[in-house]
């Protein structure tokens, strides 16, 4: 296709040619990983009614009780802007978050909140 000539990922982070394989390899063993092991989050957390997203936003407000910036709670958790908002809008819906402004500037706004989640079946 046009427009995608030039040099490939690979030149640019001046990867060896013999090791390409191996980092292509390495690469696709993380993506398996993070599948099994979203996949094993999913279903210990199933029976709490809630998501791997969910659970770690909980995680992260348990660990402030006076409530952290939502911008701050989306760099945490490796997330966009917009599936923040709806993650939050979520939690916020079914009690388990409070959002409210920043009290020093009205466009921020904080949340609260926390793990009060039973134990995890074994």
């Amino acid at each position: 296709p046009s427009g995608l000539a030039g040099p490939s990922i690979w030149e640019i982070v001046q990867v060896p040619p013999e090791l390409v394989a191996t980092q292509i390899e390495a690469f696709l063993e993380l993506i398996r990983t993070f599948h099994l092991a979203h996949a094993f989050a999913t279903a210990r957390l199933a029976p709490l009614g809630i998501t791997p997203p969910q659970f770690g936003m909980l995680v992260i407000l348990s660990t402030s009780p006076k409530g952290i910036d939502q911008d701050e709670v989306r760099r945490r958790l490796l997330c966009s802007r917009p599936n923040l908002s709806g993650l939050a809008d979520r939690l916020v819906r079914a009690g388990a978050v409070a959002r409210d402004f920043h009290t020093k500037d009205r466009r921020r706004r904080v949340l609260a909140g926390g793990c009060d989640l039973p134990e995890l079946p074994p």
